[in-house]
């Protein structure tokens, strides 16, 4: 998967035109789209309303993937702590890279051609893992 216009640090943020967006503790996930009929799709993270959040810190992060050839989800943990789960189901755990069908983290902080899929985790287990041609960061500010 080609990634234009930005990379993967630490694990949980993007680096975008030199600006590091902390998805973890900055963002809450806020939808994924998927159209198998146009091979596209789109997974957005919204700021989040902590206090320690810059006031300058972008709106809104989407990533538009091109060529989409295959999606996997998979559902939350059903015994999180049900207090926790609304929030920690829209906090990032983890972002990288991993083989197909498998949803262990191989080489999650690099790029590497042989881990052909971005897979995104959450808090309570829920994850989104897919194949792309390209991927594209927009941030919207």
């Amino acid at each position: 998967m080609k990634l234009t216009n930005f990379h993967i640090e630490d694990t949980i943020a993007v680096v975008c035109n030199g600006r590091y967006f902390d998805l973890h503790n900055c963002f809450n996930y806020d939808g994924f789209n998927h159209d198998p009929r146009t091979r596209s799709a789109e997974l957005a993270f919204l700021r989040g309303k902590g206090d320690w959040i810059k006031a300058n810190e972008a709106r809104r992060i989407v990533f538009s993937f091109v060529d989409v050839d295959d999606v996997k989800t998979r559902e939350g943990d059903v015994h999180h702590p049900s207090e926790f789960a609304r929030i920690d189901d829209s906090t990032l755990n983890t972002i990288g890279f991993t083989v197909r069908d498998e949803w262990d983290w191989i080489g999650a902080s690099m790029y590497d051609p042989d881990f052909p899929y971005l897979m995104v985790d959450f808090l309570t287990g829920r994850g989104i893992k897919l194949r792309a041609s390209s991927v594209t960061v927009h941030v919207e500010d």
